[in-house]
């Protein structure tokens, strides 16, 4: 009984260790590590630097006396290509302020953005205008832009708008302090052009 056991655990051992020396890898034939090089499928482009470019201040066009208008609600019509726009000028002779604190001005256009045509209206091909009020203020930003008027309605109001809220004066200035201005109009045509 007693070498029947020991030969049953012999035999146990020796299954044992053959099923480690099978399932065992061998140590000549392990492969080397490799390491493999990170590839970047998509590298996001660097931002091109930053250049600020500032708008040269156009010098004030001299107008004879007699030859500039009197009332900011006269109109000027300004051919340009695609929109016709037609803008109400503010005058900018100086004149000498009564009390000597300096030189009083009108609000000078600086920046006059021109409207987008609608795709609707170039395609149907519908020309019309529309009459705008606005104010300017202190810093000679446009302000409060509301529609007067319109032919055809519904059309060419939005564009209108959008682009003279981004219209900039230099803003009046009366004693040298620039001043708000309010109740301007300016009248913005859109011409499709027989081309």
């Amino acid at each position: 009984m007693f070498s029947s056991m020991l030969l049953a655990a012999l035999v146990t051992f020796s299954l044992f260790a053959m099923m480690y020396l099978l399932i065992k890898p061998p140590l000549a034939e392990r492969p080397v590590q490799v390491t493999l090089p990170v590839v970047e499928l998509f590298v996001n482009p660097e931002d091109p630097p930053v250049v600020v470019k500032t708008l040269p201040t156009p010098p004030p066009p001299v107008v004879p006396p007699e030859a500039a208008p009197r009332n900011i609600s006269e109109v000027t019509r300004v051919d340009l290509p695609g929109p016709t726009l037609t803008v109400a000028p503010p005058d900018i002779t100086p004149t000498i302020s009564r009390f000597g604190a300096g030189i009083d001005s009108a609000a000078t256009p600086v920046v006059r953005v021109e409207p987008r045509f609608p795709l609707d209206a170039l395609r149907d091909g519908i020309s019309g205008w529309v009459k705008l009020s606005f104010s300017i203020d202190e810093a000679g930003a446009v302000t409060d832009v509301k529609v007067l008027q319109a032919e055809p309605r519904g059309v060419f109001e939005r564009e209108a708008a959008r682009a003279l809220r981004r219209w900039k004066y230099q803003p009046q200035v009366i004693d040298g302090k620039a001043i708000r201005q309010s109740n301007l109009q300016v009248v913005l045509d859109f011409t499709v052009d027989a081309g």
